[in-house]
């Protein structure tokens, strides 16, 4: 280091040797080559200057070692005197037989002497540097003798440049060992002040690492000496104080004034005890620090002793606990909120720790008898004691389950306290780890349910009350309906005999009147029924196989007549597709179709009134057929809000006493259900002034292995009719407790050829079928002694003992709903019509229940054949 120490002044010690060899020039020769040995000196010097700066700097900056420089200087000083020597000696021997310039050969020879020994100096203190710079110079040295000998066969010109380089060396020499310990000394200076410097660098990361560690963990610490000495506050003590720990250190009076007055005793007493008795202390206060923030904070604090023993001071750390306490307020006040919601929701969490054996509880204990009195270690004693024995089955059963599947487990039990009061309670438990290996623990939410209890009784006797009040409409429905369609049945049945006797025009009208008052009444109590079916979810949907072109044109016929009388044009139109078997419901469709055309013909004072049928098949299956069914209308059309309310139950367009048109309003209400029920949709399009158009969309599935099945043509028809004219008359047994349905029956058939026997209850039926030979039955269903399904059974009943054939029946009964007419065929009956009748209606049912009849006896016999 020395070496390069000397080395890097380099510059300014050759340029000192170049001006001396200069002047011994200038002295010994002339100016002329002074000048000239100088400047082209300078020009060499130049690169030899910035060669070892460079080895310097890159030395200082730590990017190589001592020895690299070392052998970059020798490799440098070596090369650098051995090419002025060879310079040197091809001169010496080149110019031994040519002219020689005795001037220029001793100034060459001043400049390799002087060089020579500015080397041996810099280079004393390192012996290899000091080896590369002797070695060469012996070698000029040794040279420039032989040559001057050689020339002037003396060496009196070299005896100068000779004993002034060897003299140098000796100088060399002698000082090399106190250059060497100097360089070692100088060496070891570096080394401690490196060594200094990492340790600086390592003072302060560790003042930044505890400065980091007090800022995160909110600590500081502290020294406060009793004999004058300076205390010592770290920056994070300060900081939590409330102080700038670059402008002010506390000491402990300004301490003592930040203590609130509950803590400030205890904080002075704790300091007191330390400082006379060296009682170490950890103590919470609170305080207000020096910009009036509240703190809560721990100080504790140990004696600093003297060399003699005293205690001198405290010594200690303080931790700033605010946001800890805050955190356990809110803590405190969470568990108080859930307790509180525990307790209001009747619901008590425990929680029992396999490893220790301790339960914990909270909430609403006292629904096992646990009260704030009692202590925690009772808890698990107190629940365990209110369980029975098949409670107690219930718990360790729900608890093997839930380690088991690692499932919550829900169950139902009853807690018995002391008083002899039971509890309904439910529990929820989760298990984590094992109680037999004593690891995990299970969780328990038991809720009161008494409540819950009570209101499943109250809502259970609510329920039998709701299908016993059910049952009650349901009987109520069935014997109004019952009662209504009795005297019904007269009025339309005998307005329908008389209308066929000889009238004058007076008295036809009268009876027209009669029938159509009759009629309206029939569809008002058929909607009415109707509409019970349907809040009782007991409007059934039937899926039999029919012909569609068939029931549209009986919609037709039907309201043909009556857009006449308006003198309205009726327009039909259908697809061909219309003449196909299909599997629906087909009375159920006339049903909405005919409230459709009816709304139609009713709100449509003059033009027109269009049925149109047509369809789409679905992408998805061949079979089904999206059938639109269009009612169109030329009337004064409709405002949103009426089509808002149009679907509505007992909604009327015109609900006021002036209203020009009456009704129930169910219709349409009903209607839509229906739709709802067979899978399709009703809705309307309307223009104010225009007109309405109405849509039913149904989905109808194709009877593909019914549609080769002819229907008769009329002459089959004409031919089969005059077949049954010319048979013997039938025998008919007529069932009913009503004097005026008999009357009814006997008036309509009397016309009709009929032998007819009448009965007034099942029992006397009973008894006539017996005993007399019958081609049909009517019978009444509701009747004292027997009624008419006790009767069926018995008389189905009497057939099968007998072996005797089967006799059509049917059910002709006041009570029309759904079940009623399931009851009947169930009991027996082979159809089933409802009151009121009209005289046509009833012939089309008996001469329908006996063609039935007949068919089913034919397919009958042919699988006995």
């Amino acid at each position: 280091m020395q070496t390069l120490s000397y080395s890097k002044d380099l510059g300014k010690n050759l340029f000192i040797a170049r001006i001396l060899i200069a002047l011994a020039i200038f002295h010994f020769i002339n100016a002329y080559l002074a000048i000239a040995f100088f400047v082209t000196l300078n020009i060499i010097s130049s690169f030899e200057i910035k060669t070892i700066n460079l080895v310097s700097d890159e030395f200082d900056k730590g990017e190589i070692d001592i020895e690299t420089a070392e052998n970059r200087l020798f490799k440098f000083i070596f090369v650098r005197l051995m090419v002025a020597s060879s310079l040197y000696t091809a001169y010496q021997f080149g110019a031994i037989g040519y002219n020689y310039n005795r001037f220029f050969a001793e100034g060459v020879t001043f400049y390799i002497a002087g060089l020579s020994a500015i080397s041996i100096y810099q280079t004393a203190s390192s012996p290899r540097l000091l080896f590369s710079t002797l070695l060469p110079t012996l070698f000029i040295v040794l040279i420039a003798a032989i040559g001057a000998a050689v020339r002037m066969n003396t060496i009196i010109p070299v005896i100068a440049p000779v004993t002034f380089v060897f003299g140098s060396i000796v100088v060399a020499i002698s000082t090399c060992s106190d250059r060497i310990k100097i360089s070692e000394i100088f060496l070891e200076n570096i080394k401690k002040a490196k060594e200094f410097s990492a340790h600086e660098k390592q003072k302060q990361r560790d003042s930044k690492i505890r400065d980091s560690v007090e800022r995160i963990a909110s600590l500081g610490t502290y020294q406060i000496y009793f004999n004058g000495e300076e205390n010592i506050w770290s920056p994070g003590a300060c900081r939590i104080f409330g102080y700038d720990e670059n402008t002010h250190v506390p000491n402990r009076i300004e301490i003592i004034k930040l203590v609130l007055n509950e803590s400030r005793h205890t904080f002075i007493k704790s300091f007191f005890q330390c400082a006379q008795y060296g009682t170490p202390f950890e103590i919470s206060i609170k305080i207000k620090d020096y910009s009036s923030k509240l703190k809560y904070i721990l100080i504790n604090g140990v004696p600093i002793y003297s060399d003699e023993g005293k205690i001198v001071g405290i010594d200690g750390i303080v931790l700033d606990e605010t946001r800890h306490y805050k955190a356990i307020s809110e803590a405190k006040n969470a568990e108080d909120l859930l307790n509180l919601a525990l307790r209001n929701g009747r619901a008590a969490v425990l929680e029992h720790n396999f490893a220790t054996g301790k339960m914990r509880g909270f909430g609403a204990l006292d629904i096992f008898g646990f009260n704030s009195e009692t202590k925690s270690a009772g808890l698990e004693k107190a629940v365990m004691k209110t369980f029975g024995r098949s409670n107690t089955n219930v718990i360790f059963g729900a608890m093997s389950e839930a380690m088991r599947t690692g499932e919550i487990q829900i169950r139902e039990h009853r807690i018995i306290l002391d008083n002899g009061k039971d509890i309904h309670a439910r529990f929820a438990m989760a298990v984590t780890g094992n109680i037999m290996q004593r690891q995990g623990r299970m969780i328990t939410i038991t809720t009161d349910i008494g409540d819950e209890i009570r209101h499943r009784e109250e809502l259970s006797d609510a329920l039998v009350e709701a299908g016993r009040a059910t049952r009650a409409k349901s009987e109520f429905l069935a014997n109004m309906s019952h009662e209504i369609r009795t005297p019904l049945n007269g009025v339309i049945a005998i307005a329908g005999i008389l209308a066929k006797s000889k009238l004058n025009k007076k008295q036809k009208e009268m009876v027209e009147l009669i029938e159509s008052s009759g009629e309206t009444l029939k569809s008002l109590l058929n909607d009415i029924l109707d509409l019970a079916r349907v809040e009782s979810g007991r409007l059934e949907i039937e899926n039999i196989k029919f012909n569609l072109d068939s029931a549209l044109k009986t919609c037709v016929a039907l309201f043909t007549a009556k857009a006449e009388e308006k003198g309205l044009d009726f327009v039909s139109n259908f697809d061909d597709a219309v003449d196909k078997i299909y599997e629906g419901d087909p009375n159920r469709i006339k049903q909405i179709i005919n409230n459709l055309l009816s709304n139609a013909i009713k709100f449509t004072p003059s033009g027109q009134v269009a049925l149109n049928a047509y369809y789409s098949r679905s992408s998805d299956n061949p079979k089904r057929f999206n059938w639109v069914f269009e009612v169109c209308d030329t009337g004064k059309g409709l405002t949103k809000d009426e089509i808002g309310s149009l679907f509505g139950r007992f909604e009327q367009l015109d609900g006021s006493i002036t209203r020009e048109h009456g009704g129930s309003g169910l219709g349409l209400s009903i209607s839509k259900s229906l739709a709802g029920l067979m899978g399709g949709t009703i809705a309307v399009e309307s223009v104010v002034g225009k007109g309405s158009k109405f849509k039913l969309c149904l989905p109808l599935y194709e009877c593909v292995a019914e549609q080769q099945t002819q229907r008769p043509t009329q002459d089959n028809q004409e031919i089969e009719n005059d077949a049954e004219n010319e048979e013997v008359n039938l025998s008919i047994l007529a069932v009913d407790d009503n004097a005026t349905n008999r009357k009814v029956i006997e008036m309509i058939l009397a016309q009709s050829g009929v032998d007819l026997f009448l009965c007034t209850n099942g029992q006397e039926a009973l008894d006539a079928y017996k005993t007399n030979n019958f081609d049909l039955i009517l019978m009444d269903l509701q009747m004292p002694i027997m009624d008419g399904l006790t009767a069926t059974k018995k008389i189905r009943e009497f057939e099968r003992e007998n072996h005797l054939p089967h006799v059509p029946l049917v059910a002709v009964s006041a009570n029309a709903m759904s079940h009623h007419i399931k009851d009947a065929i169930d009991a027996g009956a082979d159809a089933h019509l409802a009151k009121p009748f009209t005289p046509n209606l009833l012939l089309e049912c008996i001469e329908t229940t006996l063609e039935n009849a007949q068919n089913q006896q034919q397919q009958n016999n042919m699988a006995v054949q």
